[in-house]
């Protein structure tokens, strides 16, 4: 409303500017020879003549305030779908060979509504995960193993809503927000540190900080870091919640600290039961104990289920020709569909690629082997071992790296030194690194995150293999510009991504579990 004043008044004087210099020009045209004396005297004779002109710049800056008030949440919702629409359309070029998200691939979903009505015996129904990422019915639990599209399937379903966001500014339908929850996590336990202070609360102690840690909600969360495009949903992200026009996709239940799970679930309750808001959750399957909080959620009727399924024969080979006939996607340019096919059918492959990220890898890599080789690609790790080194390979032949680019080795024992570290730490894939001053952007953050991400390493040190103690096997230390070098070029391969609040992620988990094993061997 301050800004909105801010912009009547400087309208109101541009305006009255304007006017003065037409009354000036049209209404006051003095003929050649008149005195300055006798031209004052005819402004003076006019404002008393007209005094409602006096009132004019105040209806102006009345009528610019209403205009700019009116205007500002339509456009801040128009703003917000553009940025996220930015941000899917980077992610989908980045990390998947999709033309766009509504031309996911296709697999099972068995899905469970009213999985807990008295007296009715549960029904599944089987349906395609893009038919999933249409559905309205409210909120939803999706469960499934790593790799099999759980977050893929939030953003797609985060892409279809944004289309629908004309119905929200007229007070209908739910605007969609992304939520990652192992940030969350993240940021809850940052709360808890001593030297924490939330933006808006420079004026207060770290003793003061520390207290509220424990008070900390998702909306704080929202408010303070940087999820794609929240800015602008800011000024009125509480009145969107009140009125439960907000669609919250939560990603990733099965990352939060254990610590934590129990405060989160019970948010995303509230948030279904509370208010008119839905929430999508996405974890690992239920069959864990490590989570009886979103078994409770399921059962007691606040969520519907959707399980994705492995993938079938006939969906992996739709999978791999629509790979292969894809301009511009990472298919094989030596091997057939079928040839590819046939390997994965004669061979342990078959498992393994009912997991779409696998099936992903494979067509990615397969190119770097011949027939005799693809076979002996018959793990996980082997897999990820030749993916990672095809995205090294790939950053090491950009322009920019040719000069002083690092060696694979190097590569490989940073990352692996980075992984074992968080896993030493109970950090499956992400941490957050010490506090920065500045806002840290892509171009910079190898320079800016060398400090911090230093202070991280000596705090968690990676053993070396079969160390006995922690004098022998030492992981390697860094000076700062050769681990800023680094930093730059890993996150340059795709391999590591870092928040502007210094949120350090792997790609994905199994990449992460790879890297600590390469680290081992």
């Amino acid at each position: 409303m301050v800004a909105a004043g801010m912009v009547g008044i400087g309208v109101a004087l541009i305006l009255t500017c304007i006017e003065i210099g037409a009354f000036w020009l049209v209404s006051l045209h003095v003929p050649a020879g008149q005195d300055l004396p006798h031209l004052l005297a005819a402004v003076v004779a006019l404002v008393r003549a007209l005094p409602f002109w006096l009132l004019l710049p105040f209806v102006e800056i009345v009528g610019t305030i209403l205009v700019v008030a009116l205007a500002a949440r339509p456009l801040a919702l128009r703003a917000y779908v553009r940025d996220a629409q930015q941000a899917l359309e980077q992610y989908r070029a980045s990390y998947t060979s999709l033309t766009s998200f509504s031309d996911i691939y296709e697999t099972t979903v068995a899905y469970y509504q009213n999985i807990t009505a008295p007296n009715t015996p549960v029904q599944r129904q089987d349906i395609s995960l893009l038919d999933m990422t249409r559905l309205r019915a409210g909120s939803l639990c999706i469960l499934g193993a790593p790799g099999t599209g759980k977050t893929l399937a939030l953003l797609a379903q985060q892409a279809g809503a944004l289309r629908g966001y004309a119905a929200v500014v007229r007070g209908q339908g739910r605007l969609p927000v992304y939520v990652p929850l192992e940030r969350y996590s993240l940021y809850l336990t940052r709360r808890k540190s001593a030297d924490f202070v939330a933006p808006g609360e420079a004026g207060v102690t770290s003793q003061d900080s520390h207290d509220s840690a424990s008070g900390a909600h998702l909306l704080d969360f929202l408010y303070d870091c940087d999820v794609p495009a929240i800015q602008h949903l800011r000024p009125s992200l509480y009145k969107l919640v009140m009125r439960g026009q907000l669609l919250f996709l939560c990603d990733d239940l099965h990352l939060v600290d254990p610590g934590y799970r129990s405060a989160v679930v019970a948010e995303l309750l509230a948030l279904t039961r509370e208010t008119a808001n839905q929430v999508v959750v996405t974890c690992c399957d239920l069959g864990n104990e490590a989570f009886p909080q979103l078994e409770q959620l399921v059962e007691d009727g606040a969520m519907a289920c959707a399980m994705l399924l492995p993938l079938q024969s006939e969906q992996m080979r739709t999978f791999v020709e629509s790979a292969m006939s894809t301009p511009g996607s990472q298919g094989s340019q030596q091997y057939t569909a079928g040839q590819i096919m046939q390997v994965i059918e004669r061979g342990r492959l078959h498992y393994l690629c009912s997991n779409p990220l696998m099936l992903c890898v494979l067509i990615a890599v397969i190119d770097r082997v011949d027939a005799e080789q693809m076979y002996e690609l018959d793990n996980r790790g082997l897999l990820l071992r030749a993916f990672v080194e095809q995205l090294i390979e790939q950053a090491q032949d950009q322009r920019r790296w040719r000069k002083e680019v690092p060696s694979q080795g190097e590569v490989l024992r940073f990352l692996g030194q980075l992984a074992t570290g968080m896993y030493w730490a109970s950090a499956s894939n992400a941490i957050q690194l010490p506090a920065t001053e500045n806002i840290i952007t892509r171009s910079v953050a190898g320079h800016m995150l060398a400090g911090p991400l230093d202070t991280w390493l000596q705090q968690h040190p990676a053993p070396g293999p079969f160390a006995l103690d922690e004098n022998l096997d030492a992981a390697p230390s860094y000076d700062h510009a050769t681990l800023a070098h680094l930093f730059e070029f890993v996150q340059e391969a795709g391999l590591l991504e870092c928040s502007p609040d210094g949120a350090l992620s792997f790609r994905h988990a199994w990449i992460a579990a790879y890297l600590v094993a390469e680290y081992f061997s």
